[in-house]
């Protein structure tokens, strides 16, 4: 049982998933609703804009995009910074360049992963086997 301050609130809570308290999460989706209705209302505003009009700070906005419960391609002025190069990006946390960037490396980092291994399949086992037999032999 992991008991925590809530670190939007400061209440103690028992931290069962969220990294913050059953109230805040209750508050955090209101705020996602109230943002989500606006920009339906409101296709073409910004994302200081959307802030001023739903009280909700910009900063929560911006991670409702980094967690895609936003896709800001859906909006026509609304995007966020690359978390590696601060390009701007419609969704998620990394613009489709580092995206793939970072997907080629892990594929080439697999890639030698498996070399490695199969490096160690090949080689000959020394006196891995253990026979039944041997057990009886000295008795």
């Amino acid at each position: 049982m992991d008991i925590t301050n809530c670190p939007e609130c400061g209440k103690l809570f028992k931290k069962v998933g969220k990294k913050i308290c059953p109230e805040c999460i209750q508050k955090e989706e209101e705020d996602f609703l109230k943002v989500k209705q606006y920009l339906d209302d409101n296709p073409g505003a910004t994302v200081p804009v959307v802030a001023e009009e739903t009280e909700v700070s910009e900063k929560r906005i911006n991670n409702f995009i980094r967690e895609g419960r936003l896709e800001a391609s859906s909006f026509e002025n609304i995007s966020v910074s690359c978390m590696s190069c601060g390009a701007p990006t419609k969704r998620g946390k990394y613009c489709s360049d580092c995206t793939g960037k970072l997907q080629s490396d892990l594929e080439k980092a697999m890639g030698e992963k498996k070399e490695e291994k199969k490096e160690d399949d090949d080689r000959p086992k020394e006196g891995g086997k253990i026979h039944i037999r041997d057990r009886f032999k000295d008795k």
